[in-house]
């Protein structure tokens, strides 16, 4: 694929022929083969693809929008089975987006957030790589750039996006998530990380303090046996190590501003 730079590019029937060695793109689904010069899918209520009367409009072009771009050209590059990412700035034409069927863009989804667009449930794959929510985002942004954007799809016409099929899809994502065995939301991988984070600063902290008084202790005249018992002896050498280090950060703060017990001030 050439180098476009800040070009836009109108990918053809022929050019994407040509690109694939002559041959027509294909996408295998449900035990069907997808052609895109001639589609034998039936989609939700059978019908097969959109009538020739759709693809002849000579005014439509294709709408632009950076947020959304990415997402669809993600998407037919799923759809013609291409190595190489399409460029920035690539056009679709209308007749390549009315060949768009629910079943195209629910691969696309399930490759997304399985890890492939046929996923085997009953030997344990799961949605991991992707949240329910991305996959609506992922939906909605294609959505936008549909020619029958607003029609419910039926009898193999209207919006693919908005068909039940790729609403069951999502909904499934979601049970899996809620069973805890979706991919984890962003909020929650924040709050771990935080947490995480957190408690490895609290341990710095309170092991600073500790040594911090030992360390009082020994420039006092103390050995380093002496400055620990003179610890246990304040706080009782029944107590564990970590109920003294507990009991030093507290009065730590109960001693304000000498920040230790009176009998281990010097």
């Amino acid at each position: 694929m050439q180098g476009l730079g800040t070009t836009t590019r109108t990918v053809s029937d022929g050019t994407r022929k040509a690109e694939l060695g002559g041959k027509e793109p294909v996408l295998e689904e449900h035990g069907q083969r997808t052609s895109r010069a001639g589609d034998t899918s039936t989609g939700e209520a059978g019908g097969g693809g959109a009538p020739s009367a759709y693809a002849i409009d000579p005014t439509w072009s294709m709408p632009r929008n950076k947020k959304y771009e990415p997402r669809l050209r993600e998407l037919m590059q799923y759809v013609h089975r291409c190595e190489e990412p399409y460029e920035k700035g690539t056009t679709f034409t209308r007749e390549q987006l009315l060949e768009l069927k629910p079943e195209h863009i629910e691969g696309w989804l399930k490759m997304k957030a399985y890890g492939t667009d046929c996923p085997d449930i009953e030997n344990g794959d799961r949605p991991i790589h992707a949240r329910s929510s991305s996959l609506e985002n992922s939906k909605k942004s294609v959505s936008f750039f549909m020619p029958n954007k607003h029609p419910q799809w039926c009898n193999g016409q209207g919006n693919p996006t908005k068909s039940s099929l790729l609403a069951e899809m999502i909904k499934d994502v979601k049970l899996f998530e809620v069973r805890g065995e979706g991919s984890e939301s962003k909020a929650k991988r924040q709050e771990r990380n935080v947490t995480a984070a957190g408690g490895t600063k609290q341990k710095y902290y309170r092991c600073n303090h500790v040594w911090k008084i030992i360390k009082r202790l020994i420039n006092s005249g103390h050995n380093h046996h002496m400055a620990c018992n003179k610890i246990h002896q304040v706080y009782g050498h029944d107590l564990s190590v970590t109920k003294i280090i507990a009991a030093l950060i507290r009065e730590k703060h109960r001693y304000m501003p000498f920040d230790c017990h009176p009998n281990l001030r010097v």
